[in-house]
C-alpha cells in the first residue's frame, strides 16, 4: 500500500505547485496575467499536458484534447462508439429530469438497439440488465454498459494507444498537434 502511495505522488510532482515551480506564476494569485497571455498565444498542446494523458485514461478523458487524441484512434480502429456511448451516458447525467426519459430512449435506439446506428459491443450480462432498466428510465440505466465499455477502453484501447505511433508522435511533437476545440453551445432563448 505503502508503495501505491509514493508511486503516485511520484507520478504527481512534476505538477504539483508546491514542490515544484510552474512555469508562469498562476493568475489566481498574483497580478500577473503571463500565464493566459501565453495560453492565447500558443495553440498547441504542450508536452508537458500530452505527458499528463500516460497517468490514467481518466486523465486523457479530462483533457479535451487528449478525448480528441483518443477519439481518433479509436476511429481508426473501428471502435470509437464505445466512446461516443460513455459520453453520450455522462452527458444523460446532467440533462434536465423532464429530458431523460427522450434521452435514454435516444441512447437506446442508437446504441443497444437490434438496429442500432452505431452499435456497441457489451457482454450480455450488461445487456439483459440495461434493457431491464430502460423498462423505468432514470439517469442511471446504461450505468452497467457504460462501466464494461470504459473497462474495455481501459484495458485494451488505452493501453494500445499509449503504445501507438500517433500518441508517440503527438508526445515528440512531430505530428502537428491539434487546436484546442471547444464546442459552441446553442444560444438560450430565456422567456421565449
Amino acid at each position: 500500500m505503502q508503495a501505491t502511495f509514493i508511486n503516485f505522488y511520484e507520478q504527481y510532482t512534476e505538477y504539483d505547485a508546491f514542490l515544484t515551480p510552474p512555469e508562469h506564476s498562476n493568475p489566481w494569485i498574483s497580478d500577473s496575467t503571463e500565464a493566459w497571455d501565453m495560453e492565447k498565444q500558443t495553440k498547441e498542446v504542450s508536452a508537458r499536458r500530452v505527458k499528463r494523458w500516460a497517468f490514467s485514461l481518466q486523465e486523457l478523458l479530462k483533457d479535451p484534447a487528449g478525448k480528441e487524441q483518443f477519439y481518433r484512434f479509436l476511429d481508426k480502429e473501428f471502435s470509437a462508439e464505445n466512446l461516443k456511448f460513455y459520453d453520450a451516458v455522462q452527458e444523460l447525467k446532467q440533462v434536465h429530469a423532464s429530458e431523460v426519459d427522450l434521452k435514454v430512449q435516444e441512447i437506446w435506439n442508437e446504441f443497444l438497439e437490434a438496429d442500432a446506428n452505431t452499435p456497441v459491443n457489451i457482454d450480455s450480462k450488461s445487456y439483459e440488465l440495461t434493457k431491464k432498466n430502460v423498462q423505468t428510465p432514470d439517469r442511471w440505466v446504461f450505468d452497467a454498459a457504460a462501466s464494461h465499455l470504459y473497462l474495455l477502453m481501459k484495458n485494451d484501447s488505452y493501453a494500445r494507444y499509449l503504445r501507438s505511433e500517433l500518441y508517440k508522435e503527438y508526445l515528440n511533437g512531430t505530428k502537428k498537434k491539434s487546436k484546442l476545440f471547444i464546442p459552441k453551445l446553442p444560444s438560450l432563448s430565456i422567456g421565449s
